[in-house]
């Protein structure tokens, strides 16, 4: 009888708690609904030696009439999100969190997501990064080099017209001599180019879709930003 009585409790308890635990995430996922946007979703980081590192300033907007708020934030395999905001974010107002990706046993094309949940319809966003790794050079220094946007102004540079036709015009504001590439929607490299100042190129051949235009700097700052062909 002891025993019975022991198990009632225990069945009774498990109930309770079951039931603390479902009050607690509908409380949690009971936000009214708000509106987010990313000032991009997507970051091509171009090739890397493998055991370098890429960190992405990425940010949030909220767009909404309600306080935003980020109940998880979190990266796919081999690529992590150390910090994420926890504090609402009010309407009309943004914020930043930072994405590592962490090349050291990587080999090939990467392409990497990164999954937000918040009070959004849907509730969950995606942004990703994608790059190519190659192996190191026996003679590479570069085991602790870090790829990163996070100290690069945002208008460095700017292309126009989005979407373009033929011709797409890249105004770069640089003091020194920067690489630009270009990559299709499936990672693959299609214009390797540099420049000093405002730069035309010709897009007669690209197809219609969605590109990454990819500008390094020394010190292995870069910015990325994504421009449409269509006809």
């Amino acid at each position: 009888m002891k025993n019975v009585l022991i198990m009632f409790v225990m069945i009774i308890s498990s109930f309770c708690l079951v039931g603390q635990s479902l009050d607690d995430s509908m409380i949690a996922f009971n936000d009214p609904f708000t509106e987010i946007s990313f000032d991009f979703e997507s970051v091509n980081f171009g090739t890397i030696s493998q055991g370098e590192k890429v960190k992405v300033v990425y940010t949030i907007n909220n767009i909404g009439n309600e306080p935003l708020i980020l109940y998880n934030v979190k990266g796919s395999c081999g690529c992590t999100v150390p910090e994420w905001p926890k504090d609402p974010i009010l309407p009309d107002e943004s914020t930043t969190f930072t994405a590592i990706f962490d090349s050291q046993g990587e080999i090939g094309d990467q392409g990497k997501k990164i999954t937000l949940t918040a009070n959004t319809e849907p509730m969950d966003s995606y942004l990703s990064l994608f790059g190519k790794v190659v192996e190191k050079k026996s003679d590479s220094n570069k085991k602790d080099y870090v790829r990163t946007n996070a100290a690069v102004p945002e208008d460095l540079f700017s292309v126009f017209p989005n979407p373009a036709n033929t011709t797409l015009n890249i105004d770069y504001t640089g003091e020194n001599q920067s690489e630009i590439k270009i990559f299709d929607s499936i990672g693959n490299e299609i214009l390797n180019d540099n420049v000093l100042s405002s730069k035309q190129i010709d897009v007669s051949n690209f197809q219609n879709g969605v590109y990454s235009i990819l500008m390094s700097f020394d010190g292995g700052s870069y910015l990325s930003k994504q421009f449409i062909i269509q006809r």
